[in-house]
């Protein structure tokens, strides 16, 4: 079975995009990241559409510690780091996908987290059961993150407080999106924050032709 951009897309696939109510054209524009630019990829989405490939396309990196794992947490990330960066630009946050970790998961009528989603009219698709790889972007961050700033941070300091350690957390995630070029499938040698701001133009194009 293929679809607008002629991709074949596997059975599996194709189930998990029905489940999650997810585009087969998102799933397509994914498998495009590493042959095309992202000009190319986002000319044929609609808003909706790229609203869900948003973060595998632009690679931009948000980052709060905590010192427990709640809904309450989560959804408080989303309320100080994701969506002021959203709104800064203009462009309004469609969907998020998430692991089924109980910090995302639960009853939406008493969910914080899915509370707070609903409140803020925010779509919810969750990665397939045991496939890690669904969210490979993002795990493959947690692997950048811990092995070129917590290993490097934590032998030459000692950190007395989780705010302490916020703070060169975020002079390394500005760094990250701002500063140094990212080779490859996504960016194409820009940084993740220019690939965002080069992408705003087309985004908000399509979001006033919708």
């Amino acid at each position: 079975m293929t679809n607008a951009y002629g991709v074949v897309l596997d059975d599996a696939s194709l189930r998990w995009a029905a489940a999650e109510s997810v585009p087969e054209t998102v799933i397509a524009a994914i498998c495009l990241l590493e042959t095309k630019s992202v000009d190319e990829i986002v000319a044929r989405l609609t808003p909706i559409e790229l609203g869900l490939t948003a973060s595998a396309i632009f690679k931009v990196a948000c980052a709060k510690l905590y010192d427990r794992k709640t809904p309450i947490t989560a959804a408080d990330l989303l309320n100080d780091r994701v969506l002021p960066l959203f709104e800064q630009h203009e462009v309004k946050l469609l969907r998020v996908l998430t692991d089924r970790g109980s910090e995302y998961c639960g009853n939406p009528e008493r969910h914080e987290y899915e509370l707070y989603l609903a409140v803020e009219d925010i779509d919810h698709s969750r990665t397939k059961t045991k496939s890690p790889q669904t969210n490979g972007i993002c795990e493959r961050f947690h692997k950048t993150v811990l092995n070129e700033f917590y290993r490097v941070a934590f032998r030459k300091k000692v950190y007395r407080s989780i705010d302490e350690l916020q703070t060169d957390l975020d002079l390394w995630v500005r760094d990250f999106n701002e500063q140094r070029p990212h080779q490859g499938r996504w960016c194409f040698g820009k940084t993740p924050m220019q690939t965002f701001l080069d992408a705003m133009p087309i985004a908000k194009e399509k979001m006033i032709a919708a």
